[in-house]
């Protein structure tokens, strides 16, 4: 089973996550309308919530952080590879293209348009 952002959802949403750690829930578009939410302990991720007999995804709310924390470290490091790939090919745009990048994946800016310092965020 997958839970698939609906349309209206983006990149800079995935924030919503951090109010299902704290306790509530995070709606993630519509056509489907998944959402998340804390249920004490559990975090249910419901496919469809508009549908009766939706399925739905539970796991242990502890391992929600680590789980958040290994999506940034991945779009970091995406990042890293990215940044290096436009130092190499197009060094002249280098810095404003891994600027835009950055801000499309909504992650802390990289200094100096290189490879993103992994610690900023999460770590």
């Amino acid at each position: 089973m997958t839970l698939v952002p609906g349309c209206c959802n983006s990149m800079d949403e995935r924030t919503g996550w951090e109010h299902v750690v704290a306790g509530g829930s995070a709606g993630f578009g519509h056509d489907p309308w998944p959402l998340a939410e804390r249920r004490g302990d559990t975090v249910r991720m419901t496919v469809d919530a508009e549908a009766q007999d939706s399925p739905a995804i539970e796991l242990p709310a502890t391992h929600l952080p680590g789980l958040l924390a290994a999506v940034e470290h991945d779009l970091l490091a995406f990042h890293d590879l990215a940044a290096t790939w436009c130092a190499t090919q197009l060094p002249e745009k280098a810095k404003e293209l891994s600027d835009a990048l950055a801000r499309a994946l909504v992650i802390d800016r990289p200094e100096e348009g290189g490879p993103s310092d992994s610690r900023r965020r999460n770590g």
